[in-house]
């Protein structure tokens, strides 16, 4: 039971995460933290008052606790506040992957095939309004190709539509 009535504030959040990612193995940080070895100081561990008096209220726009060496245990001299700015980037955390590398659409050819419908329907109106000021029929194909030569010319060995060098 708590005695403090701090239980709402993001110091406590900061706190509880912060012994999360150092002893609960199902925590998603915990291989980052706890699963090396990170602890939390002994006098931090069940008494967050201690830790509020140590670290003192987190200050504007910051958003969480970090560790200043990654290689020692979350104390008042290896911990600091953090804000989104000065956060120390994930691909520097131990036992993580570099997810801004591998980070991948989760549906590419969905998206690929609605920029394709969508821009397939405006080449057939264009195409459309292309035919009646001509007077004969274009394809939306046609219409593109049409545009694509005008303002993109492409290399005289390469046509873009056919696939195959010209000679």
């Amino acid at each position: 039971m708590t005695k403090h009535k701090m239980r709402d504030t993001k110091e406590y959040r900061v706190w509880l995460r912060m012994k999360g990612v150092c002893y609960n193995k199902n925590h998603k940080s915990y291989r980052t933290y706890g699963g090396r070895g990170i602890r939390v100081q002994q006098e931090w561990v069940n008494d967050f008052i201690r830790f509020y008096q140590d670290m003192g209220e987190m200050p504007e726009g910051c958003t969480g606790i970090e560790l200043i060496d990654l290689t020692k245990d979350f104390c008042l001299w290896n911990c600091r506040w953090v804000n989104p700015n000065n956060r120390r980037q994930l691909k520097d955390m131990p036992n993580q992957k570099n997810r801004e590398t591998t980070r991948k659409y989760k549906q590419p050819k969905k998206m690929v095939v609605t920029l394709e419908k969508v821009y397939f329907e405006f080449f057939q109106r264009m195409a459309i309004e292309k035919s009646r000021e001509l007077g004969e029929p274009i394809s939306a194909p046609e219409y593109a190709k049409m545009i694509l030569e005008q303002h993109c010319p492409m290399p005289s060995q390469y046509d873009l539509f056919k696939k195959e060098k010209r000679k």
